[in-house]
């Protein structure tokens, strides 16, 4: 099956391609934030994909009332240039659910790409997916793919005996692995439903001492939650070693 991912050498495209590799064909975007054509294939047969999965875009301290339109750029970049697929998986925020954020930069550039599919793609071509915070990593990362999560950096911190200051201690946060984003993933690309994205919600500052907890275990873990924080400061201690 062939694959494109939009953002494929950021954090969490960079994970899914190691991933999906395995067992399909896939490409990545060769230009940071939208596709480039003639650097995927000069061949037009050669812009068929069975799956496009949409991950590019600034972060929520980038984005403002410039940029804004980035997102909906790159899915209308797609029409336009007659990059076709089975389907087209775009990954969204969850915070589009919240009333509060309705002018927010980062919730509308996610808002205006999501209308767009919605008005030029048929219903039952593309699947819009609204995440919370993805942490941890199945695969080595490219150096800079770490500063593209919060917790990432946290556990990088940690491992470097950083302080780290939190903002907002007591805020709810609803968090989810990398394996099972990935596992997500593989689930839609294989035609299987997903009635609900397995996740946990906590408190920031409880995430931050559940972070103390696991590093000072022995790896023996029952839940994935804890086995993934554990997997990701060995892959993590394994890159400081390198530098």
């Amino acid at each position: 099956m062939r694959i494109l991912i939009i953002g494929g050498r950021g954090y969490l495209g960079w994970q899914l391609y190691n991933y999906l590799n395995k067992k399909h064909h896939c490409q990545i975007s060769k230009k940071k934030n939208i596709v480039d054509v003639y650097n995927l294939s000069p061949k037009k047969n050669k812009l068929k994909f069975a799956v496009i999965i949409i991950l590019s875009g600034k972060n929520y301290s980038q984005i403002n009332t410039k940029n804004i339109h980035e997102r909906r750029k790159i899915v209308s970049y797609l029409l336009k240039n007659k990059i076709q697929s089975n389907l087209i998986i775009y990954f969204s925020t969850k915070m589009n659910y919240s009333k509060n954020l309705i002018k927010n930069s980062y919730v509308k550039s996610h808002r205006l790409a999501e209308e767009y599919l919605k008005k030029k793609y048929a219903k039952n071509s593309f699947k819009i997916i609204r995440l919370s915070n993805v942490f941890g990593l199945n695969f080595m990362p490219l150096k800079k793919n770490i500063k593209s999560s919060s917790i990432n950096l946290f556990i990088n911190d940690l491992i470097k005996n950083k302080k780290i200051k939190l903002k907002t201690p007591y805020a709810k946060r609803e968090w989810i692995t990398i394996s099972d984003f990935l596992k997500l993933n593989e689930k839609i690309i294989n035609g299987k439903k997903v009635n609900k994205i397995n996740s946990k919600k906590i408190t920031i500052k409880n995430f931050y001492r559940k972070l103390h907890e696991v590093r000072k275990s022995d790896g023996n873990f029952k839940n994935q939650f804890d086995y993934q924080i554990f997997k990701t400061f060995k892959i993590l201690e394994k890159l400081n070693n390198k530098k």
